[in-house]
């Protein structure tokens, strides 16, 4: 059998079987909580996550965005794109009040704020950000 396990090394024919036997037989109560490390690739992802981690391999994108056909192996990588289409900002700052689809461009900018340990209205441009 060429895919095992990574929690109990039983041998399954393709990655959709492993998939299934992951989550079946070693998501804790499908709470998602028990890590996993990928034998293709190494990475250790959750239970919860290994059957679309597993796509990434077998290259499925099933999920497909209904505004402009784009398609992502993952559920909540096309949540996050949808955010482009419906101008959904989720990531307000406190300080100036700006909005934004993710939470890095969000957290960037929040240290834009910060000067020495301490929150600044203003932000002095530097260099058109």
């Amino acid at each position: 059998m060429p895919y095992k396990c990574p929690v109990c090394g039983v041998g399954k024919r393709s990655t959709g079987a492993l998939s299934q036997h992951v989550k079946t037989a070693h998501d804790e109560g499908g709470k998602g909580r028990r890590r996993v490390t990928c034998e293709v690739c190494g990475k250790v992802v959750t239970a919860e996550y290994f059957t679309d981690h597993m796509k990434i391999h077998r290259e499925v994108k099933d999920e497909v965005c209904h505004f402009c056909g784009k398609a992502f192996v993952a559920r909540e990588a096309l949540r996050m794109h949808l955010r482009v289409h419906t101008g959904e900002k989720p990531y307000a700052c406190h300080v100036c009040g700006k909005a934004f689809n993710q939470k890095t461009p969000h957290t960037r900018h929040l240290q834009m704020h910060k000067k020495n340990g301490s929150w600044v209205e203003k932000v002095e441009s530097g260099g058109g950000k």
